[in-house]
């Protein structure tokens, strides 16, 4: 199910940027959320690399969504 959203936020960033761009780190933003959920309070996580390049690559996303918001 995941892969369709991305798919949609590949056409939206293309078509409608805004939406897309708030699609895209919604997406991203649950990802880190649920693994870190699932890492820290579930405990059924032992490798932390992925959660790790998942906060990594919000970081970057949030960083390029304020900059790509305005740009035109």
């Amino acid at each position: 199910m995941l892969d369709g959203f991305d798919l949609l936020t590949a056409y939206l960033l293309f078509r409608k940027k805004r939406s897309g761009i708030v699609l895209g780190t919604v997406i991203i933003s649950s990802n880190v959320l649920i693994n870190s959920y699932a890492y820290h309070i579930l405990k059924i996580i032992d490798d932390t690399i992925a959660l790790q390049l998942q906060t990594l690559l919000l970081g970057i996303m949030v960083g390029s969504a304020i900059w790509l918001w305005y740009k035109d």
